[in-house]
């Protein structure tokens, strides 16, 4: 969930930037606090979705092609991922399940 927090931030903050305004113009346009803004922008705090909406309606933009779009890059990042595993050493491959493994015994 994180990594699509993050892409929606970063979408979001690319397209404010794009039409030259700043949080505070945002801010007071959405109704949203600068300080809120900013956090969705970098990925972090919940995003409620009336959120997108609103910042949607300012920014020009539609929410399904934002979305769209942090899929796309979810499934480039997974690919990189995949071609980086298969690039790896077995010693390395050992390595990795190990540290999943552990990560998934502290769940």
């Amino acid at each position: 969930m994180d990594h699509i927090r993050v892409a929606l931030g970063n979408q979001i903050k690319q397209k404010r930037v794009k039409k030259k305004l700043t949080l505070k113009q945002v801010a007071e346009r959405s109704h949203i606090s600068e300080q809120k803004i900013a956090a969705l922008e970098s990925g972090q705090g919940d995003f409620p979705i009336g959120y997108l909406f609103t910042l949607a309606s300012i920014l020009k933009f539609k929410p399904q092609n934002l979305l769209a779009q942090c899929e796309r890059e979810r499934r480039q990042r997974m690919k990189g991922i995949i071609n980086l595993l298969l690039t790896c050493p077995d010693e390395t491959l050992v390595k990795i399940e190990e540290y999943i493994s552990k990560l998934a015994a502290k769940q």
